[in-house]
């Protein structure tokens, strides 16, 4: 775009943007009617629907409420965090199905604490006699089980007795049959032979083999079944699986207990893989042969035989590796499985049909012969969930929400073939159980009955927001100075001014208008609200492309894997400076990043790559790597990430590709960042290493650096003092850097004592 024309844009935009905030200031008025400030602690004790899938950035359709199976009980999952005892705390309320559109106030069953990072209560599972639901449960202290809870008697009975805690479980139809993955323990690197021998040091983990332990890779675990015999006493046993099991998707045991859908890590990736197009599988495919030992970033599904272990169907396809956002459901009769999001095997159909197979995944129904029925092809990256499965009449109802509303897909079978339908003159909408929740609206439990249009409010989840001051949110769109139109959510401070200029932090990415996000959708680093009552504008950006665009979505997946992105994301975070500056909203010289994840690198790229005119104040990253050198030292001996570094830093870091290297690291530029920077790794040794370059570099050029380790929390942090340190250091952080302000706090008077010396060192070096 010229710049001309994007002067255009920018000043139509801003005039826009001027008329939004003169009105919110009125508007503000109502949502900040509170009279106390709004901090980290009020968004680690709020309530919310206690599903991981939904706590974990994903959408809450059809993840508020379990049904019965006669449809008559609804029990619904809730947490919180407790700041005083450091943990979890998990509530199982159950209603009347009959009662629901009444509005009657919620049974407490049972309430469950838990002081580790795992979720209690996790996706209950009724049995056929509509008075016990199974599910996963811990005690502060205690290892993840299954639990049997009878509704009427109150009885809580563990079923399992693992030593080691359980990720996820699934049951046959009767529940005597319990399928349940179990977290792999550390193993010592040491013993009789090692000691004797030594180590012969191939493809391990640095980081293991200076602990003097194989840590467990996240996502992969131990399969089990524990079935009930003739006496009714439970018998575990494990069963062994070709290939590595990937934990990250649950295993669905078949209707009859006979057999299970499980993905794998496979031990070779086949060659034919390589014929996909699709960039999603292209990218997850290794490039270099595997080494012994090594589990490749690819997946396949197979199903197995319960008892033997032994492989029934395999669905020779590459899988993405994905924690979450693909579903499957058996058919009654255990012959067949449903997906909403699967790629195909392209051996056995026409060169028209190969094409599309290679380029992308599908809805589809898996056959025990290994046939295929597609059913649809799954535009990246929707999710659909499967709603109804009625096998009799073979027809099929996939439900996903999007930004304008809930969207459903009929489908039918008919012969061996499925097509898609309109909305079936006999099918009803179910009694939808939804979470009611925008920008500026706190979520709560509804109840709607589409057919009679009624929605009635079963539960407001958080009153108490009403006592607290709430900055009001609006969606704004900007250009970023390569063109591309990006859009974000804008946070004011509750006592929003028009005509002042405020300091801006820029959240980096997970913008969603339909969620009332008061951190910014990631509980782990952002802290939206409570940084808005500090009197700062906070922006939460979503780089991403619109929803529904899949052309733009494989543009950006090509971006991934080069430095590319990372030019981009500086483009959008400077592009939201000169829109909201233009707009009069901001001090372009009080700006703050905060880095989370992936965009670890992209912030300090854009702190170590300045740009004229664009100056952060004060910057903060958590839990990702940053394609340094020592980064890629520590972790080159896998193969997939050293490819991934040397693509982004535009080849290997030595000969000709180390003038790359120097142009591009952002850890061999360290020597221009102007930036005080904040780290705060997740408790894990590779989270520490990968801000360890920096910080040890930062200090020897005597620039403001901060690192806190967080013991043991995980991506997303679950635990309430995990939380304070990372969320509510940040807002003290900027706080201090952006507006020059402390808290009185007198536990935090060393804090700011170390920040002091930093900022004296830092101006007298200016």
């Amino acid at each position: 775009m010229r710049d001309e024309a994007r002067l255009a844009w920018s000043m139509g935009c801003a005039l826009t943007l001027l008329a939004l905030a003169s009105q919110a200031v009125a508007e503000d008025s109502a949502q900040s009617a509170g009279t106390r400030e709004f901090t980290v602690a009020d968004s680690i004790e709020m309530t919310t629907i206690g599903h991981p899938e939904y706590w974990h950035h994903n959408q809450s359709l059809d993840r508020v409420a379990n049904y019965s199976p006669d449809g008559t009980k609804v029990v619904v999952v809730l947490r919180r965090g407790n700041i005083k005892n450091g943990v979890t705390e998990y509530s199982l309320l159950l209603y009347r199905a009959s009662e629901l559109l009444n509005a009657p106030a919620p049974e407490v069953l049972l309430r469950m604490s838990s002081s580790s990072n795992r979720e209690v209560f996790v996706d209950p599972m009724w049995l056929p006699d509509n008075r016990t639901p199974l599910l996963m449960a811990e005690n502060p202290g205690e290892e993840r089980q299954v639990y049997r809870f009878d509704t009427v008697t109150r009885k809580l009975e563990a079923l399992t007795h693992s030593e080691i805690s359980l990720t996820s479980f699934s049951a046959s139809a009767d529940g005597k049959t319990v399928l349940y993955v179990a977290e792999n323990p550390p193993e010592p690197l040491w013993n009789d032979q090692t000691r004797r021998h030594g180590v012969v040091v191939t493809n391990q983990k640095l980081v293991d083999l200076v602990a003097g332990r194989h840590m467990p890779v996240a996502h992969r675990g131990r399969l089990y079944v524990q079935q009930t015999g003739a006496d009714g006493a439970p018998a575990a046993r494990r069963i062994e699986v070709e290939g590595t099991l990937d934990a990250a998707f649950t295993p669905l045991i078949s209707p009859d207990g006979r057999l299970a859908l499980v993905r794998v890590h496979p031990a070779t990736v086949p060659q034919k893989w390589r014929d996909y197009t699709d960039q999603v599988v292209r990218s997850a495919i290794p490039d270099e042969p595997l080494e012994p030992d090594q589990v490749p970033g690819i997946t396949q599904f197979v199903i197995i035989d319960v008892q033997t272990g032994e492989v029934r169907t395999r669905i020779d396809a590459p899988q993405p590796y994905t924690n979450g956002g693909v579903y499957a459901e058996w058919a009654r009769d255990s012959a067949s499985l449903l997906f909403t999001f699967l790629y195909l095997p392209l051996d056995g159909v026409s060169a028209e049909e190969r094409q599309r197979r290679a380029s992308g995944a599908f809805i589809a129904q898996v056959h025990l012969s290994g046939r295929v029925s597609p059913l649809a092809p799954t535009p990246f990256p929707e999710f659909p969930r499967i709603e109804r499965w009625d096998s009799s009449r073979q027809i099929a109802v996939l439900v996903h929400e999007t930004l304008q509303g809930v969207k459903r897909q009929f489908f039918r079978r008919r012969g061996e073939r499925w097509h898609s339908i309109p909305q079936p003159s006999d099918w009803r909408a179910p009694l939808e159980r939804a979470l009611r929740e925008a920008m500026n609206e706190p979520p709560r439990i509804v109840v709607v009955d589409r057919e009679a249009g009624r929605e009635v409010t079963l539960l407001d989840l958080n009153p108490q927001l009403k006592e607290l001051k709430l900055g009001r949110q609006e969606e704004i769109e900007w250009l970023a100075t390569d063109g591309t139109r990006v859009r974000g959510g804008l946070y004011y401070p509750p006592s929003f001014v028009r005509g002042k200029r405020y300091p801006l932090v820029i959240q980096t990415h997970g913008w969603n208008p339909k969620l009332f996000a008061p951190d910014g959708v990631f509980t782990s680093p952002f802290a939206a609200q409570a940084l808005a009552n500090r009197d700062i504008m906070v922006l939460q950006a979503w780089d991403f492309p619109e929803e529904g665009n899949e052309e733009k979505w494989r543009e950006w997946l090509k971006k991934v894997s080069s430095v590319a992105l990372h030019q981009f994301e500086q483009e959008v975070y400077n592009g939201a400076i000169d829109h909201l500056d233009a707009a009069g909203l901001i001090d372009r010289n009080r700006v703050g990043l905060i880095g989370f994840s992936f965009t670890c690198w992209s912030v300090k790229y854009v702190l170590s790559h300045p740009e004229p005119g664009y100056r952060y104040a004060a910057a903060s990253v958590s839990d990702g790597f940053d394609g340094g050198y020592f980064d890629y030292i520590v972790r080159a001996n896998d193969h997939n990430y050293a490819r991934q570094f040397e693509n982004a830093a535009g080849g290997e870091p030595w000969g000709a590709g180390l003038q790359a290297w120097l142009e591009n690291s952002p850890a061999f530029n360290v020597h221009r960042v102007e930036t005080p920077l904040r780290m705060v790794p997740f408790g894990n040794p590779s989270s520490l290493l990968s801000d360890w370059e920096w910080y040890t570099l930062m200090r020897r050029m005597n620039k403001p650096v901060e690192l806190v380790l967080v013991e043991d929390g995980t991506h997303t942090l679950v635990k309430p003092w995990d939380r304070l340190v990372a969320n509510g250091g940040n807002v003290d952080w900027f706080d201090f850097w952006l507006n020059g302000r402390k808290d009185d706090a007198p536990e935090k008077a060393e804090q700011y004592a170390r920040w002091e010396k930093m900022r004296e060192r830092f101006q007298s070096a200016r």
